[in-house]
């Protein structure tokens, strides 16, 4: 054994073969003493937290754990060590764990209250969940997947039923109607948006069953598209005070596009930044040559998004809107379809100042 073996210190005596196994142990171990500081850890502790064992050796057990934690934890447990009925904790005791660089770690422990040499410790083993939980989490966003996929493709035709009729009806009528008359418009407008409902729907069951869904590319001029989603986007920005600025370069090439799916992309993150302007702002839509792609940028000057989530924002279902203001779709339909065009995105946010996203698509 090493000469920082835990075992140096005669509180804990036994067989070589006991104290290989200590430390050659898979889960973290470490025993604390009644004053709650340690006498002996494993080498898994010293993964686990971060600590060299010598390190460890001079900390109290409530440094291990979130601020939080310690003033509750420091009562617990000497009322613990000192109960005369003090049993093993089983298995499944979920605490916080914190390491030496500050990272708080899911920690599934258990205790047992011995006594050696006349004085009472405590030995904890720990195993790490971070790993755990997010399997856990990952099956829970699959079931929540294969249940809006259901959902879906319950309700895709009752919705497809009554956006046929709008459909119907507005582009029977629109022949009828001379170019000057101003009902053309409005009816223009409603064929694009039932249009646009139909493509979320097709888009939506296409995400929920995890399947891509079939491009319609076309070459087409990116301003065209984007102008188009536009009037619903301004007409937006003016009901919640948030000044529209267009900025498009005037000479790009075509791309390969399907316009309904980037009039999605830009109807989505119109919609997120004019959500981060609570109280109004400025939402820049930018479209310039960037090298061997184009570049669309859609820019506000809200809240920012804090670097903590930032990694979480594509994600299906991750939302930070207030429960009804969002289901946590939107991003993650939009690199979907980014992904699609075999194109990427970029993020800059800064706190207090605003988010801008920048998708790269390919000439």
């Amino acid at each position: 054994m090493p000469s920082n073996s835990p075992f140096s210190s005669g509180l804990i005596a036994g067989e070589a073969q006991f104290e290989a196994l200590f430390e050659k142990a898979p889960d973290a171990i470490i025993v604390v003493g009644e004053d709650g500081r340690l006498i002996a850890a494993n080498a898994a502790a010293e993964t686990l937290f971060g600590y060299s064992r010598p390190e460890l050796l001079e900390l109290s057990v409530e440094t291990l754990m979130p601020d939080r934690f310690r003033e509750h934890h420091a009562h617990t447990r000497s009322a613990y060590m000192n109960s005369p009925r003090a049993r093993p904790m089983k298995t499944g005791l979920e605490l916080w764990g914190k390491g030496k660089d500050g990272k708080e770690i899911p920690l599934d422990i258990m205790l047992n209250p011995v006594r050696i040499n006349d004085r009472h410790v405590v030995i904890a083993t720990m195993r790490d969940m971070t790993m755990h939980r997010q399997m856990t989490a990952a099956l829970i966003q699959s079931e929540k997947l294969a249940a809006i996929g259901q959902f879906a493709a319950g309700v895709v035709h009752d919705l497809n039923n009554p956006i046929g009729v709008i459909l119907g009806f507005s582009q029977a009528t629109l022949p009828s109607l001379q170019e000057s008359d101003p009902v053309r418009n409005t009816l223009k407008t409603i064929e694009q948006e039932a249009l646009r409902c139909k493509n979320l729907v097709r888009n939506l069951l296409s995400f929920s069953r995890n399947q891509k869904s079939e491009l319609a590319l076309q070459l087409q001029d990116l301003k065209d598209v984007v102008e188009a989603a536009m009037t619903l986007v301004g007409t937006m920005a003016h009901q919640r005070d948030v000044e529209l600025d267009r900025q498009y370069e005037a000479e790009l090439p075509p791309l390969m596009l399907d316009q309904a799916q980037i009039q999605q992309v830009v109807i989505n993150l119109c919609v997120n930044a004019m959500d981060a302007m609570p109280t109004g702002g400025q939402l820049t839509v930018a479209i310039a040559k960037a090298g061997e792609e184009v570049c669309l940028s859609v820019g506000d000057t809200g809240t920012g998004i804090p670097p903590e989530i930032r990694q979480h924002i594509f994600d299906a279902f991750f939302t930070t809107k207030v429960e009804g203001k969002g289901t946590g779709l939107g991003l993650s339909l939009v690199s979907d379809i980014v992904k699609n065009h075999k194109g990427r995105i970029e993020l800059d946010s800064e706190m207090g100042k605003g988010t801008t996203f920048k998708i790269y698509l390919k000439i």
